[in-house]
């Protein structure tokens, strides 16, 4: 048999036989390798060998007649016996000529540990669909389509039953036929006119109507499909039949239980679901029912809910404490001594002789099941909503579940309330740093950002009036420019961007600020004031050049945390010269204290500083602004030949400038200094609470109408819908209470 080379299982009818006379003389006792064959084995291989010699007579042609673009059809036939299963492959050309050529075969003996007639057929069915899927893989031939045939009625029931529950070894087997094949696929073919019945139970090859079925398929495949086998029609499943698992029967009289468990999210509402159930049936059964509901039977209630969900999860260690037997020692209640009261399941112990009552004792046993989550859910919210830990010894005192901590965990985790008093505002991974803040060779100020801080109490004459400071800083060299602003009108916020673009706006792109009334003022107005010097040859200029004026969402001071944080340094600086004057200045005085403190800020260091003296001097925004880190006069006087040399020498230090901004700052800030981590994104619908000036009770509610997606997929704001208004706010501001699709 292992000199036999036949890949495509052409002569499998041939070689069973050879196979199935091998199995046997193996299986019998006292045999070894050297031993001869017995006398009763010897004549059948034999006659197995003289048959073996007609081989040579046996003509298979080797193209299957199929051509470019023609129209074929692949037929996979299956069947099983004592001996064996096999399956047999044919092509079978769908334009006229109905030609019908063999394609493949497999074929196996019958393992040594029985198995039933159908197990072996619907063996036989699953290589059939795991040969066809070979085949149309591995060939350039596609097939317009796939039939699959059997001669076992009971395979062709499993296959178009989805409802039942089977046994293991047939629901594996049916997952795999539901996934190769379709219900209409499947046929019912007399075994007479099956030619896998040869490759189960071996061929004759004397036998001349044998041979041509096996080399071209059965007759009725050469003729119209009308004449074909009609296709099948599924009858009900034998209830004894030991592949169909009795549970299927235990559910569907206990559906309504189920059912009630399912809906309920309190378990005394569940209780009482219960009871008028229970008082409906017996209605029906013309018992008297009473219209009140009564102590004794909610107590039923629960003890019926208890038994249906331990019945159905541990009915094996049940019926071991019934025949007075020990549970398995692979079961999860081994270590628990469990035992039966009143036919309840519940924990034998320890603990019996201690002073605790019997419900703490014995706790009732409770696998991880949505009755489970209710109980706990009751018991929460009985106690307070109170912490995982308290929440599992209050449990403990009359229930025993299983996995109980993270039940308990995931419990406080949904909870609504908790979380609308406890939860802490959303958040998300920092986000990479904008192309702003990491591009090179750009102009100071390039792209901008604004913000105000302050007031600062001047002296006019007699009276005191307040002045803002308006910090524009760069985005990419940090350099600082401070304006002050005489108040908070957009008028003087106007005037404010007009002198700044007018000493550094040559070669601004954008601004970006805060949500401020009077940046958005500023920004509207300005746009209306271009369009009314349309026709203005410097505004047309300006035009050309427009700056593009971006906002971040209201209430995320974090998106501006660029400037927030340079207007701390701000205000150190500030707060500390003012509090050494004892009179107040005046608002020249002011302008003079922030051109000074522009100065010192611009001369902060960007690089670290090493206390090595041949290191070179710290990088700041100065040496960009104005070529070194502290301002001062030109020394002597400069003729007209030297403005080449001075040019070149403006363009070697802005160069090295932004050499070492490269080298030295901008590796600085690869580290996220916070928010480390990807979290699950706000989605449409979510139910939120949002952040705000008051007491938490007294944060509104809203639901999430839309969210922005930043480059990367990640939402980092959303526009919410709350009862009076709709208002956009970042995610740090939002706290999620329930999610759009039910869960918490």
């Amino acid at each position: 048999m292992s000199s036999v080379f036949d890949p495509m299982g052409l002569m499998s009818p041939v070689v069973l036989p050879a196979k199935d006379i091998f199995q046997r003389s193996l299986s019998l006792k006292d045999s070894g390798w050297d031993d001869p064959f017995l006398k009763e084995l010897q004549g059948e291989c034999t006659k197995w060998w003289s048959e073996l010699q007609l081989l040579k007579d046996v003509v298979i042609p080797r193209w299957l007649g199929t051509y470019a673009h023609c129209k074929c059809q692949l037929h996979v036939f299956a069947d099983a016996s004592s001996k064996g299963y096999g399956v047999v492959l044919y092509v079978r050309l769908d334009d006229g000529s109905n030609r019908c050529t063999l394609l493949y075969s497999r074929s196996r003996v019958s393992p040594k540990k029985k198995q039933t007639i159908p197990r072996l057929e619907l063996t036989a069915a699953t290589v059939g669909v795991k040969s066809a899927a070979v085949i149309r893989q591995e060939m350039d031939v596609e097939f317009d389509k796939v039939f699959f045939w059997t001669d076992s009625m009971i395979v062709l029931n499993y296959i178009h039953n989805r409802n039942t529950r089977f046994s293991v070894f047939v629901a594996n087997r049916l997952r795999v036929i539901h996934e190769g094949s379709e219900l209409n696929q499947w046929r019912h073919v007399r075994s007479k006119t099956n030619p896998a019945d040869l490759a189960s139970r071996g061929i004759n090859l004397k036998n001349e109507d044998e041979v041509a079925m096996w080399l071209r398929g059965p007759a009725f495949l050469t003729r119209d499909p009308s004449e074909w086998p009609q296709l099948f029609q599924g009858s009900p499943l034998k209830i004894d039949d030991p592949d169909v698992k009795e549970v299927f029967t235990v559910v569907e009289q206990n559906r309504w239980m189920n059912d009630l468990i399912k809906r309920y999210s309190s378990y005394h509402k569940l209780k009482k679901a219960v009871v008028w159930w229970t008082k409906f049936i017996g209605y029906l059964s013309h018992k008297s029912v009473t219209p009140m509901i009564t102590a004794t039977e909610m107590e039923q209630a629960e003890i019926d809910l208890i038994r249906y969900v331990q019945e159905e999860f541990f009915n094996e260690e049940i019926d071991a404490l019934k025949g007075q037997r020990d549970v398995k020692k692979t079961s999860c209640l081994a270590k628990l001594n469990p035992t039966l009261d009143k036919c309840v399941l519940k924990v034998g112990g320890r603990l019996k002789n201690s002073e605790l009552d019997e419900n703490s004792k014995h706790p009732i046993v409770l696998p991880k099941h949505r009755l489970s989550e209710v109980i706990i859910n009751e018991v929460h919210k009985r106690t307070g909503h109170c912490g995982r830990n308290q929440l599992i010894n209050e449990v403990r005192k009359k229930f025993w579940i299983v996995t109980l901590p993270s039940v308990a965990k995931a419990c406080v985790t949904r909870c609504v309330t908790c979380r609308r008093y406890q939860r802490k505002p959303e958040e998300q991974q920092m986000a990479d740093l904008p192309s702003s803040r990491v591009s090179t060779g750009s102009r100071p100020f390039a792209h901008t950002g604004i913000d105000y801080f302050g007031p600062f109490e001047i002296k006019r004459g007699r009276s005191v009036l307040k002045r803002y400071d308006v910090l524009f800083t760069c985005f990419t060299t940090r350099a600082v420019h401070l304006e002050v602003a005489q108040s908070l009108t957009t008028d003087s916020c106007i005037n404010a961007l007009r002198r700044f673009l007018a000493r550094r706006g040559h070669g601004v792109k954008t601004i970006t600020s805060d949500n401020g009334t009077n940046l958005v003022g500023a920004r509207t107005e300005l746009r209306q004031a271009l369009n009314s010097f349309e026709h203005d040859k410097v505004q047309e200029k300006m035009l050309a050049n427009s700056i593009d004026w971006k906002f971040n969402p209201p209430a995320a001071s974090h998106y501006g945390g660029i400037w927030e944080r340079l207007i701390r340094s701000s205000r150190k600086v500030l707060y500390g010269v003012l509090k050494e004057q004892p009179l107040k200045l005046d608002d020249e005085g002011l302008c003079t204290l922030f051109c000074e403190a522009e100065n010192i800020l611009n001369s902060r260091p960007l690089t670290i500083n090493q206390d090595t003296p041949d290191d070179l001097e710290p990088l700041t925004p100065n040496h960009l602004l104005i070529g070194a880190n502290v301002a001062g006069y030109a020394p002597g006087v400069f003729v007209k030949k030297d403005i080449v040399k001075s040019w070149r020498q403006i363009q070697y230090l802005t160069d090295l400038f932004w050499r070492r901004w490269k080298n030295e700052y901008l590796t600085t800030l690869q580290e996220r200094q916070r928010w480390h981590r990807l979290r699950k994104n706000i989605s449409v619908g979510d139910v939120v609470i949002l952040k705000d000036n008051c007491p938490r009770g007294h944060w509104p509610m809203a639901k999430v109408e839309s969210v922005f997606i930043g480059d990367n997929g990640v939402v980092r704001a959303c526009k919410v819908k709350t009862q009076t208004s709709t208002l956009v706010r970042p995610i740090t501001k939002v706290v999620l209470l329930l999610e759009a699709d039910g869960e918490v």
